[in-house]
């Protein structure tokens, strides 16, 4: 026994009790260490829509993934530039490759959600996680769910029909310039 300690009403000392405790509870930390570990950690990616012009997106990616990344591109994943991309995919069964249009957004490290902003209304969009290289190219981990964000208001949504009405009849109007020199089959250029 250490000087200091007093025996308790069991003949153990102070020392034997805090011992006890601890190891009683190192016994739980591990058992709820033991059932996080067969949780397997899941790579994902989810969008939410927030209004007409903005969704959330939000992933996880782990270790595993990453380890596999690093290994892909021979470099810490510290080191490589993350990002989303955006793709407009309305009234399209995606291939990849023919979506409507599409951008991306660098993300920085340890980034796990992004608002994206300045998008249309009334369209189906999906998000692609990703490393971003020689800014031109990207190499997709992860693709989300689509997500459809609702018309605009009704004052904007008469100002959109209001446009296509124009452009509908601009489409009879011989003097644009595109339309002269535009075939289905062939593209003629003016010279």
């Amino acid at each position: 026994m250490l000087r200091g300690e007093q025996m308790s009403e069991t003949g153990k000392g102070d020392h034997d009790i805090h011992y006890g405790y601890l190891e009683q509870n190192a016994k739980e930390i591990e058992k709820n260490l033991q059932q996080h570990i067969y949780r397997k950690p899941t790579d994902l990616i989810r969008l939410m829509v927030q209004n007409e012009t903005t969704i959330y997106a939000y992933w996880n990616i782990t270790e595993m993934k990453k380890k596999i990344t690093e290994l892909q591109f021979e470099e810490c994943w510290s080191k490589l530039t993350k990002g989303l991309k955006i793709y407009d995919v309305t009234n399209v069964s995606f291939n990849s490759s023919n979506e409507i249009r599409s951008f991306t957004i660098p993300i920085q490290e340890n980034v796990t959600n992004k608002f994206i902003t300045h998008l249309d209304g009334n369209r189906t969009y999906l998000v692609e996680y990703g490393i971003i290289e020689n800014s031109d190219q990207f190499f997709t981990i992860l693709r989300s769910n689509t997500a459809h964000t609702p018309p605009y208001a009704r004052k904007e949504r008469e100002n959109v029909g209001q446009n296509v009405i124009e452009w509908k009849v601009s489409q009879y109007d011989i003097d644009n310039n595109w339309m002269k020199h535009f075939s289905t089959y062939t593209y003629y250029e003016h010279v």
